[in-house]
């Protein structure tokens, strides 16, 4: 794989993570992290339920206004369906663990290294650096197939 192909892919998952956390997907979702709503959820996890009524007008407005990068479909199927597969899950969390845990770690007050990633992600150093190196062949392989069935649906 090319350094190309992984930038494009780091891209792809940074479009992925954002997507995810925009404010319209972080409603009523205070108490778990990202990381633990894509694993729990297999991937993009549900809209909010509507319970909380005092959000909901400022929730639908930001949905109107704020549109989705034209590439999160690609991505967001291709993680999905590596968080689906019992073969693949732990690739799909530790590429996005590596663009999530940026900058400080709140245990260790330095910059988050993959030892910490992997013990956020509850994986074991080795694991994680393996998961981790079959992430980006995973993810393209997944990329292609997304990329061609969608031409057949659109």
């Amino acid at each position: 794989m090319t350094r190309e192909e992984k930038d494009n892919i780091d891209r792809l998952v940074n479009i992925w993570l954002s997507g995810l956390q925009s404010s319209s997907n972080d409603a009523g979702w205070q108490g778990m992290s990202l990381a633990a709503r894509l694993i729990e959820y297999l991937g993009e996890p549900p809209g909010p339920t509507g319970n909380d009524q005092s959000n909901l007008t400022m929730i639908n407005a930001i949905q109107l206004l704020r549109d989705r990068h034209v590439e999160f479909p690609f991505i967001a199927a291709s993680m999905s369906m590596l968080l689906r597969s019992r073969d693949t899950r732990d690739c799909a969390v530790a590429i996005a663990a590596k663009h999530l845990y940026r900058g400080q770690c709140p245990w260790t007050e330095k910059t988050w290294n993959d030892e910490d990633r992997a013990q956020a992600v509850e994986m074991s150093y080795q694991e994680f650096r393996w998961s981790l190196g079959k992430a980006y062949p995973a993810v393209q392989k997944e990329l292609e197939r997304v990329q061609l069935y969608s031409r057949f649906i659109a």
